[in-house]
């Protein structure tokens, strides 16, 4: 097993930080869809009132925006998990 030294603690599998690092950067691209989403949503609106757009594309525009929230939900859910792993590893439990 590969592994990387951490002083006095124990050693860590490389693979375990890097998964960590791969639910970090899952989070940060949900974050990034919500964002683009809610500006996709603020759109609509906007096209909305001035008759660009019907109420069936605003709420088809939300729903989205909600997935993308649920999304981004679960994966903080799944990067909080990794980082509680991984600190168990180092509090030995």
């Amino acid at each position: 097993m590969i592994s990387k030294g951490l002083g006095n603690f124990k050693k860590v599998p490389i693979f375990e930080i890097a998964s960590i690092d791969i639910y970090d950067e899952a989070f940060a691209a949900a974050l990034l869809q919500v964002e683009r989403d809610m500006l996709s949503y603020r759109e609509a609106e906007l096209l909305l009132q001035q008759g660009g757009r019907t109420a069936l594309e605003v709420e088809q525009i939300r729903l989205n925006l909600r997935r993308s929230e649920i999304h981004a939900f679960r994966a903080a859910a799944e990067l909080f998990t990794a980082l509680g792993e991984y600190t168990a590893l180092f509090l030995n439990r």
